[in-house]
């Protein structure tokens, strides 16, 4: 395979975890996040998943089909090697050179493969989906692996597609400065105030509880939902569309991504740090303001 590269467009980086179809997703997620750190020995078991980032993609399209060929029979690849490509949404040549060949290959693998999952970003995702995904793992001090991976895994299936669309949907409603935040039972795998499990009445019945960060989110709050002089904000959901109107069409449309109910709260970083710790609500970033 001869990979397309434009002159002076970086080589491509490809996140690849690959396990048995029983192994929790998280547990593919902590061992790609523990690589995407650094650690390229994540303290996983011996049989568990594996991790790796190959550059450039037949190095990636080999790694999957030697892992498919050893029995695994999940794999998660996550591209991260769209960071410095200029990309312009009314241009679609500007999207990475590499991308469609990438997006064959995992077709063809999952042809060859036919009982194996390949979560992966697809035909459907476009470069910003791509490049959301990378600053993503690239966030330093995110939480842990395993806390950012649980996350993951159970708020959005563990997909990296609707991952990066769901943050995608969502940035679209923001102000640029936004730092988007995700904590909440998805985070800690249980509500605040008891036991019950994320989820536990069924698929899909558990919320996304979303925190947009900074002053210029605070403002798309109407005057009366903001609290604490703007500190914090009511809770913009279903039940509640009022508090934040602007906001409302850019929130369903995330939420029909995840198909589980949103809400969103805007609030100030530092107040969002004083209650994971004053009131022990943990939080992982899912998408950092430049």
């Amino acid at each position: 395979m001869t990979e397309p590269r434009r002159p002076g467009e970086p080589e491509p980086t490809v996140l690849l975890a690959s396990g048995r179809a029983d192994d929790d997703l998280a547990a593919l997620w902590t061992a790609l996040l523990a690589v995407a750190r650094g650690d390229t020995q994540p303290d996983m078991a011996a049989d568990g998943p594996t991790a790796s980032a190959e550059h450039g993609v037949d190095a990636a399209v080999e790694r999957m089909r030697s892992a498919l060929g050893a029995g695994s029979d999940r794999i998660l690849v996550v591209p991260v090697g769209v960071l410095d490509v200029p990309y312009d949404a009314d241009d679609r040549a500007a999207s990475p050179a590499w991308q469609g060949p990438l997006a064959e290959a995992v077709d063809r693998l999952r042809i060859a493969y036919p009982r194996a999952h390949i979560h992966d970003l697809g035909r459907s995702a476009g470069s910003p989906e791509a490049r959301t995904l990378a600053k993503l793992v690239a966030i330093p001090s995110n939480g842990t692996p395993s806390m950012l991976a649980g996350a993951i895994a159970r708020g959005f299936g563990g997909d990296p597609a609707d991952l990066a669309r769901f943050i995608e949907r969502l940035r679209s409603g923001l102000p640029a400065a936004t730092t988007i935040a995700l904590r909440g039972s998805a985070v800690v795998g249980h509500r605040h105030t008891e036991e019950t499990p994320f989820d536990g009445d069924g698929p899909g019945t558990s919320d996304l509880d979303i925190v947009a960060v900074g002053e210029d989110a605070v403002e798309l709050w109407v005057p009366e939902a903001r609290l604490l002089g703007g500190i914090n904000t009511l809770p913009l959901s279903d039940e509640a569309t009022w508090v934040a109107p602007g906001l409302d069409d850019a929130r369903r449309q995330a939420q029909a991504v995840v198909r589980r109910p949103l809400s969103i709260q805007a609030m100030a970083g530092w107040f969002l740090d004083l209650r994971a710790v004053v009131q022990r609500q943990p939080y992982v970033i899912l998408h950092a303001a430049s």
